[in-house]
């Protein structure tokens, strides 16, 4: 199977499979079992602190970004199949709402706001951004390439990055030993599995694309990678690889987390801006490091 229309439609089915049968399993049974204590449970929705709809919500943000990259593998394959600009997209809007569901998950679990305000603003950029590009992508080994996706990969890659730093705050305010746990459980494989994957692909596919070889397969799987042209629709079929990580977190989340205060921490404007800032700074490390891992020019990066 070479080429990203059969794979994109195999790895969308999957991850849509997997979330309804995650929705099912962890949100619409978690809500037919009330809690057996009524009048405490009555007083935890009254004061917003029911730990039993926070860990749902949870369980269905988290789901529901899950199923926003299938919904980006399926635009990639229509799109191909069709030579539609407009499906191709609407899978790119798709892809970057897994960010928004992502920290509101996070935010529904903690009962912190976090930022996702900010996160609905990129959006809202990527959406008008998109209207008035003229879309250019190309059906390439088992993924897509893309050449006008500048502000898309952009803005995916800065909210990605606020997502995990926010997360990594909530380890860190957090007062409870297994909910710090948690989070660096959530940061490290429960989201970033699929990443590094990615990151070890691109790294092989540079130095040791020329000696790779496929049977029955015209192209090399290797060959002529384009980190950025060809990394962000990589990572999304990746993402294929965090199904059972997503159930693990899931699982961990009803078993492994317990009820938090932090101590009474609110985050607040100055926090917010504290996690832009962060944001930035390794986005740019990131653009200054990864050629010199990759053995790609700046250029290739920055423009």
């Amino acid at each position: 199977m070479c080429f990203s229309k059969e794979v994109s439609f195999v790895v969308g089915t999957t991850i849509s499979a997997c979330s309804y049968w995650y929705y099912l399993k962890f949100y619409v049974q978690a809500k037919k079992n009330p809690a057996k204590n009524k009048i405490k449970d009555f007083i935890q929705t009254l004061r917003h602190t029911n730990p039993e709809e926070r860990l749902s919500e949870f369980s269905l943000f988290l789901i529901l970004s899950f199923a926003a990259i299938g919904g980006h593998q399926f635009g990639q394959c229509f799109s191909i199949l069709t030579g539609s600009q407009i499906i191709y997209k609407i899978g790119l809007i798709s892809s970057i709402l897994c960010t928004y569901f992502m920290i509101k998950a996070i935010e529904r679990l903690s009962g912190k706001k976090l930022g996702s305000g900010l996160i609905v603003l990129t959006i809202l950029f990527v959406i008008l951004d998109a209207t008035r590009t003229n879309m250019v992508f190309k059906d390439y080994h088992f993924w897509i390439s893309g050449f006008n996706n500048t502000s898309w990969s952009l803005l995916w890659l800065l909210n990605w990055i606020y997502l995990c730093s926010a997360i990594v705050l909530l380890g860190y305010k957090a007062k409870k030993a297994i909910n710090k746990k948690f989070y660096l459980l959530f940061a490290l494989v429960g989201i970033n599995i699929s990443f590094i994957a990615s990151w070890i692909y691109a790294i092989v596919a540079h130095h040791y694309g020329q000696v790779c070889n496929i049977t029955n397969c015209t192209h090399l799987f290797l060959k002529d990678f384009n980190y950025r042209f060809d990394f962000p629709s990589l990572w999304c079929t990746f993402t294929i690889m965090q199904a059972p990580f997503i159930y693990l977190i899931l699982i961990k989340a009803r078993t492994s987390y317990s009820t938090e205060t932090f101590g009474g921490w609110q985050p607040t404007w100055r926090t917010k801006l504290g996690l832009v800032a962060m944001t930035l700074v390794i986005v740019s490390i990131w653009y200054y490091v990864t050629p010199i891992l990759l053995g790609v020019s700046w250029k290739m990066m920055a423009n």
